[in-house]
């Protein structure tokens, strides 16, 4: 990665080896459009053709021909960035691109050709340790640098392109992947896709959040696995995956390594061949090899991503929203609804959309369809697991745990590392107990994995992210989930790969309350009533799974119980006897 210099000569920029006066960051062409769009027409006169005019410095500040003549401030959904203007009555001359790049040129070949010995050398370590090579490609600046690397750098029939399509694009992006299938025909380009659209989940998950990204794994990395292997016809493979991830894009890619090995998924190696170049340099290279751009970039994003995205700065949310509004208008309105739920009044609506307030979404309180799916009781040597009206079959997804030895309909044994653990089962039309004994010789891995399966059987809307986390393909997740007994080693991913075990339990769960959650909102907005409790103490010992109450109700009333010091978990405190017994 080099430090930039202005060149005042030619209006562009020039590569120079790290030093006092180099800029580092990431530094962008600026276009007609984005001018266009934000207003600069009002004081500067400027053509309107391809190459770019000035350039932008992070902080949105512009530069023209090294010297700092305007800066963007503000933004955000439904308000546009104000300009400030340092210099006025400015007329602008374009780049003058071929100039910059020819003073640009031997630096731009020493980077060529060591991103392409990279990728080389890279095949060749795993050629013979995976069962399939493939491109990612996104469809913004960072893939088609990359695109265009590896096919100078590898043959056709080595590689297939992977465009994941999470269904929350902008225009310019389905745009950007059409014009890249005709640019590089020779290629092979498919298109991964969950089985889900994007509107769904978020409705079924909640929207994401910067804690709950579920929406990378479901809508992204699974899809264009759960592909590869339909094209491979094998139900398990290994994958060597080249990205364009640099280190310049966020303090956690600056992390990567330039080869990582299950980082992302277990199956997966990831080899990103421009992880040490900077914007400006991919920005060259685009120019260099005449290869067109996406055109968000042209009115003023950095970086191309989905229309609405819990990790985007409030300068994308500004810009997509001016230009991509039916793009984005459909996400907002799910993230409006979800401000609903959590009773926040019209008046702060707008507010809570457009500050962020929703992306700092924890769990699911608030959510519809967000609440603990299982509630757990240990007492004496087993644990009883409430699984509220579960959406798969408990004795499925324990086969993950060990073999299931069944001894009548509803009971039997686990056996898992030597250990027998007999289980029975109890089922009504709210959901299904599942007591398990013998849980004192169990440890703490054992544990988290047990609680993992309740988590999956309560909770699991067959999103596949934890199927292409099993090596051996014994996990199948369809209209209903399937484990192979015969092919399941017992190992452990699909437990373990998130947090709870299960991507929509973590997202929808709700905290305990108590000290932890403060304020009425921990009620979920609802005021105790007489006749919920009537139908507690009718029958305590099967409330948790007989009762009427919806799921925010339910959550509601748990955590009444517990503040009241009628609960304990769900142990009956010594006041919620007396109140059963109706003594004084």
């Amino acid at each position: 990665m080099y430090d930039i210099l202005w060149d005042k000569e030619t209006g562009g920029i020039l590569l120079t080896e790290p030093s006092m006066d180099g800029l580092r960051g990431e530094v962008r062409p600026v276009f007609f459009e984005e001018l266009d769009l934000l207003g600069f027409d009002r004081y500067w006169s400027y053509p309107r053709q391809e190459e770019p005019l000035l350039w932008a410095t992070p902080g949105r500040r512009y530069f023209y021909r090294g010297e700092l003549v305007g800066e963007a401030k503000g933004g955000g959904f439904f308000q546009p960035p104000q300009i400030e203007f340092y210099v006025k009555d400015l007329h602008l001359e374009p780049v003058a691109i071929q100039e910059m790049l020819a003073r640009n040129s031997t630096l731009l070949r020493g980077m060529e050709h060591r991103a392409i010995v990279f990728i080389r050398s890279t095949l060749e370590k795993y050629r013979n340790r995976v069962d399939a090579i493939t491109v990612a490609f996104s469809g913004g600046k960072d893939s088609l640098v990359l695109l265009d690397l590896v096919q100078r750098a590898l043959s056709p029939d080595e590689f297939v392109v992977v465009f994941s399509d999470t269904t929350m694009e902008i225009s310019a992006t389905y745009e950007s992947v059409a014009r890249a299938r005709q640019r590089w025909p020779h290629l092979v380009f498919y298109t991964a896709r969950a089985a889900k659209d994007a509107r769904t989940t978020w409705r079924e998950f909640g929207p994401p959040s910067r804690i709950h990204r579920w929406c990378c794994t479901v809508h992204k990395s699974a899809p264009t696995l759960l592909l590869l292997r339909e094209l491979a016809g094998r139900s398990s493979l290994r994958v060597l995956v080249f990205d364009g991830v640099r280190w310049e894009e966020s303090q956690i890619r600056s992390r990567y390594d330039i080869v990582s090995e299950g980082s992302k998924h277990n199956t997966q190696i990831n080899a990103s061949p421009l992880v040490q170049w900077n914007a400006a340099e991919v920005f060259l290279y685009l120019f260099k090899r005449n290869i067109f751009f996406n055109k968000a970039y042209r009115y003023g994003l950095a970086r191309v991503g989905c229309a609405v995205c819990p990790m985007a700065s409030r300068w994308w949310d500004s810009i997509s929203y001016l230009t991509y509004r039916n793009d984005v208008d459909k996400f907002i309105k799910i993230i409006s609804d979800y401000a609903s739920q959590k009773n926040i009044s019209p008046r702060e609506m707008e507010k809570f959309v457009a500050e962020g307030g929703w992306k700092g979404r924890a769990g699911g309180r608030g959510l519809e369809n967000g609440g603990t799916g299982v509630l757990e009781n240990i007492e004496d040597r087993g644990i009883t697991f409430f699984l509220r009206q579960p959406r798969e079959e408990w004795l499925e997804w324990a086969q993950a745990l060990g073999a299931v030895i069944r001894e009548g309909p509803d009971r039997g044994r686990l056996a898992a590392n030597g250990i027998d653990y007999p289980f029975r089962l109890e089922r009504n039309g709210k959901g299904v107990a599942v007591r398990i004994e013998g849980i004192h010789r169990a440890d703490r891995f054992f544990l988290s994995r047990l609680r993992a399966v309740a988590n999956k059987a309560a909770c699991c809307n067959h999103c596949r992210g934890c199927e292409v986390e099993c090596p051996a393909g014994a996990l199948q997740i369809a209209d209903a989930v399937r484990i192979d007994a015969g092919k399941c080693s017992h190992c452990g991913n699909c437990l373990s790969f998130t947090g709870k075990g299960c991507l929509a339990a973590r997202s929808l769960s709700i905290s305990r309350g108590g000290n932890g959650v403060k304020g009425l909102n921990r009620y979920q907005h609802f005021g105790m009533r007489k006749a919920w409790l009537e139908e507690y103490f009718r029958d305590p010992g099967n409330w948790w799974q007989s009762h009427t109450l919806g799921n925010r109700q339910f959550e509601a009333m748990r955590v009444w119980l517990r503040e009241a010091e009628i609960l304990e978990g769900n142990r009956m405190m010594p006041l919620g006897a007396k109140l059963n017994s109706g003594g004084d």
